[in-house]
């Protein structure tokens, strides 16, 4: 099992980048291979956000949450 390793502020900001990035794309303010790209990012965010876990965070031996 993964161990959380992001604090509820960080998850909080992963969250608002995410659906504003979400945004942009559905409603078509960008689009080609950037809006693709975009949606992908956004969705990669989101699911960091939602697990709580970001594999970035591990070679690093950081977190962002607090015992």
């Amino acid at each position: 099992m993964l161990q959380k390793n992001m604090g509820t502020i960080d998850r909080s900001i992963r969250v608002i980048i995410s659906v504003s990035i979400w945004a942009l794309h559905a409603t078509g303010r960008v689009d080609g291979i950037i809006s693709v790209i975009l949606g992908m990012v956004g969705g990669t965010i989101l699911a960091t956000a939602v697990l709580g876990y970001c594999p970035l965070y591990l070679p690093f031996n950081f977190s962002t949450k607090r015992d």
